[in-house]
């Protein structure tokens, strides 16, 4: 009997942790979901799904940069990498410059590297998650059990750490932090210990939790040593106050204190190789309040369903405030009259104080009295000023509010006595909290690539050369695009050093010393003197990604800049691998004799750098007229009007030239500004066309045209001017007879997909997302009746539309890009305005698109 009694008494104590696993797996497999589905092929990329299909094939994004943190961590142990050297990305040539201390988020990569090694990347990734919710959940309770009444409460407020949408927002979204909140309720439970129970283990604990936090994320680090300080004040009257006067207690601080720098001198030293690798980067310098703004959440998120952007990262719920009241509603039931009970009420009200000054620090400038609660911070505490996402703080809440809330309900002491009615009543509290925050949170999963032919063309060559494969990866950035994040996955699959890379923490001697010399290569500027700067460097290939080209790193669209290293002389293709190409550099002196042989799509190309002038800064004065653009025009008519069209290069294109559709009878003062303050040529150009719209061409003077980036500055000089658009392109107007048609290969266009022999661009459903993925050609077009043409193939069935075809800014309806009909558009073009036509993807069938053609009626 006693055998079978020891037996019954250990199920029992087990039974509260087997059933938090069981509810954190379930919690895991609903609100993860369709992950569950993809275990071993696709990782999460997002909370919030925004298109059609919650699954897409390699999405960028800080989800595939974790990835890549987490495999460089077990190439690191398996040996195949050295220790301490991100070789991989920012790699100009010196495998030495890419030393680095950095703790690869352990133990979380750790795990990701003896599960990966057996079951490959994404099973890896998502047992580390997994493990990190059960991790938070099962200390979250420990905690728990110290202030509720009843294993029952304490599950619960496992589970309710796991359920704010903050969580899911960081888990799911590839945030380092979405791990590393594991280790918040560890800092406050060893804290706890320490000061309830006087016992060194606390110690040890709450030093465990820094130095994990330290590994992995400095947000969790920064907040979690505040938090410590601020949870011993609730430890302190938890256990009625704190005997100053006994030697014992202050003896069991110092074994404690011993006991924590076990872990402490590591973390300490984690945090000041941190601090040196941020310093001078672009991480380590105090944030721009405008900039800050962006990225704090109002407190009107707190409980507006369904929020988007920063806003819901506050969203707390109206059911875990409909508990707080139940709690507060007992104790004042209650009416507390031991000293245990007063005790209890202060402890729930301290964590509701807490709780409360957490949401405020975390709405930043968007706080009551702008903020005046996170400024004040701010200036007490320097470091603060350095924090651009003040929602950060926020890891704090999940613990704070858990704790608090069971705190709250340990009033309802009929629970204690009923243990079967404080179960169903606590899994009846999760269900409703778990219902209510899964509808905030629809998860987006990323299917991986195990391969990719053109990065494993560039390996395989190199390695047959007896060298290292080196890289550079266009379009390039200044590392902070989530565009590099798919650069990495590639690059991991086949150890490329890559000159790109994507990190919060850029140095500036990469953005300066590189980035900026070869930055033209994105819009096609490759002369040979940068060719023999990158052999040089050891770089003997280029790789290009068609498909991860916005308007942003070029004047011009992908297609602009495929094209020049088509037809370069001294550049060979090595591999085109659906979206991605491989080019090799030929040596100084060597030529293809097949360059000119490529073939040109455009002439000329669609411009990407356009501005609708009535929004330009710095003062016009928008006036409405269905004529324009965008249905209105900017007015310059006095003394200080103006505006500043974008910077561009003036070089990229030959012919290019700002085109502004203008009218009226008046002088604009134009300037060319070479930036940094420089002052360059300027001139005055007469508008003479009264009131019929006109195109005016301003090219770029030759004194800037060698130039690296030119900014155009046109203020009122006399007259009255009206501006309505401006385009950077090198052709103006198109002109087309009635009768007379005009063809544009898809290639030629902005678009995702990748191309196709002939100029043709596919998109597949499978990479491509349900958006605007094809539009163009922005090329002004005379008054008149036309029809534009969308010819394409698709494999979808009969009556099946894998898109639509529309005329954008025009009374037209758009036509469905369907199997076995014509997708056409007629529409009348009322005034010389740009022509774009679009075609948008629904992803339920592959499209190819050939060509647009356009046929003027009458």
């Amino acid at each position: 009997m006693s055998g079978t009694s020891a037996i019954a008494s250990r199920l029992r104590a087990w039974a509260p942790s087997v059933v938090l696993a069981a509810g954190v797996l379930a919690i895991w497999a609903v609100f993860s979901w369709p992950l569950a589905a993809h275990v071993t092929d696709g990782i999460a990329s997002s909370s919030h799904n925004r298109e059609t299909g919650a699954v897409r094939r390699m999405i960028p994004g800080d989800h595939l940069q974790l990835l890549y943190t987490y495999w460089l961590a077990g190439d690191m142990i398996a040996g195949r990498t050295p220790w301490f050297h991100n070789l991989y990305e920012f790699n100009t040539g010196d495998d030495g410059e890419c030393f680095r201390v950095h703790a690869q988020y352990a133990p979380f990569s750790w795990i990701f590297a003896a599960t990966s090694a057996v079951a490959g990347r994404a099973a890896g990734m998502n047992l580390a998650g997994l493990v990190s919710l059960w991790l938070t959940a099962w200390l979250t309770m420990r905690l728990a059990r110290r202030y509720a009444e009843g294993d029952a409460l304490a599950v619960l407020a496992g589970w309710l750490a796991i359920l704010l949408p903050f969580r899911w927002i960081m888990l799911l979204g590839g945030s380092p932090m979405g791990h590393a909140i594991t280790w918040v309720p560890l800092l406050l439970l060893g804290v706890d210990i320490v000061v309830r129970d006087l016992r060194a283990a606390g110690g040890f604990l709450a030093g465990l939790g820094l130095l994990f936090a330290s590994w992995g994320d400095s947000h969790v680090l920064f907040f979690g040593v505040f938090a410590c300080a601020g949870w011993v004040v609730v430890a302190i009257v938890a256990r009625g106050g704190w005997p100053w006067r006994e030697r014992r207690a202050w003896m069991a601080l110092l074994r404690a204190a011993g006991a924590a720098l076990v872990s402490l001198v590591p973390a300490l030293v984690m945090l000041a190789f941190t601090v040196v690798r941020l310093r001078g980067t672009t991480a380590g310098v105090p944030r721009d309040l405008s900039e800050i703004a962006l990225f704090s959440p109002h407190l009107s998120g707190l409980f507006r369903w369904g929020a988007g952007g920063v806003d819901s990262h506050l969203y707390l719920g109206w059911i875990p405030s409909a508990i707080a009241t139940l709690g507060l509603a007992g104790w004042i039931a209650g009416r507390p009259r031991s000293p245990e009970a007063w005790r209890r009420l202060a402890v729930f009200l301290l964590l509701l104080a807490a709780t409360a000054a957490v949401i405020v620090l975390a709405t930043g400038p968007h706080g009551p009295h702008g903020g005046v609660v996170w400024r004040a911070a701010r200036k007490l505490v320097p470091p603060y000023q350095a924090i651009r996402q003040p929602a950060k703080v926020l890891c704090l809440l999940p613990t704070l509010a858990a704790v608090g809330l069971v705190a709250g309900l340990s009033a309802w002491t009929g629970l204690r006595r009923r243990p079967a009615a404080g179960a169903a009543a606590g899994a009846l509290l999760a269900l409703a909290v778990a219902a209510e925050m899964k509808a905030q949170i629809h998860a987006t999963i990323c299917t991986l690539d195990h391969r990719q032919g053109a990065y494993q063309a560039v390996a395989a060559l190199a390695r047959a050369d007896g060298v290292d494969p080196r890289v550079l990866v266009l379009p390039l950035w200044p590392g902070d695009s989530a565009y590099g994040s798919v650069y990495l996955h590639y690059a991991s699959l086949y150890r490329v050093r890559m000159a790109s890379g994507y990190s919060p923490a850029v140095r500036p001697s990469y953005i300066e010393g590189f980035f900026e010399r070869f930055k033209d290569f994105n819009h096609g500027g490759i002369p040979d003197a940068s060719l023999d700067a990158l052999l040089g460097r050891g770089i003997r290939a280029i790789l290009f990604h068609e498909d991860l080209f916005p308007e942003k790193v070029s004047p011009f669209p992908a297609g602009r800049t495929l094209e020049a290293l088509r037809r370069h002389p001294r550049l060979r293709v090595l591999a085109q691998d659906g979206r991605v190409w491989a080019f090799g550099i030929l040596a100084p002196g060597a030529a293809r004799a097949d360059a000119g042989a490529v073939e040109a799509y455009a002439d000329p190309w669609p411009p990407a750098r356009r501005s609708e002038i009535e929004r330009a800064a710095p003062r016009v004065t928008a006036v409405d007229d269905s004529s324009c653009s965008r249905g209105s025009y900017g007015a310059l008519e006095r003394e200080g009007d103006g505006f500043v069209l974008p910077r561009v290069p003036p070089h990229a294109e030959p012919g290019a030239a700002w085109w502004m559709r203008v009218r009226g009878d008046g002088e604009l003062s134009i300037a060319w500004s070479p930036g940094d303050g420089e002052d360059g040529p300027r001139a005055v150009v007469r508008v003479d066309s009264g009131s019929a719209w006109t195109w005016l061409r301003v090219p770029p003077p030759d004194e800037v045209r060698d130039r690296d980036r030119v900014t155009l500055s046109a203020s009122w000089a006399s007259g009255r001017v009206g501006a309505d658009v401006a385009l950077f392109a090198a052709a103006g107007p198109l002109s087309m007879k009635p009768g007379e048609s005009r063809s544009f290969p898809a290639a030629t266009f902005f678009r995702a997909g990748h191309t196709a022999p002939g100029g043709a661009v596919v998109f597949d459903p499978e990479r491509d997302p349900a958006d605007r993925v094809f539009y163009g050609p922005f090329r002004p077009l005379a008054p008149g009746r036309y029809r534009a043409a969308l010819e394409f193939d698709t494999p979808a069935a009969a009556g099946e539309a894998p898109g639509s075809f529309a005329v954008e800014g025009v009374d037209a309806t758009p036509a469905p890009v369907a199997a076995g009909r014509a997708a056409e558009v007629e529409f009348v073009q009322v005034a010389d305005t740009p022509f774009v036509a679009s075609f948008t993807f629904s992803r339920t069938a592959p499209v190819t698109v050939q060509r647009l053609v356009l046929l003027r009626l009458e």
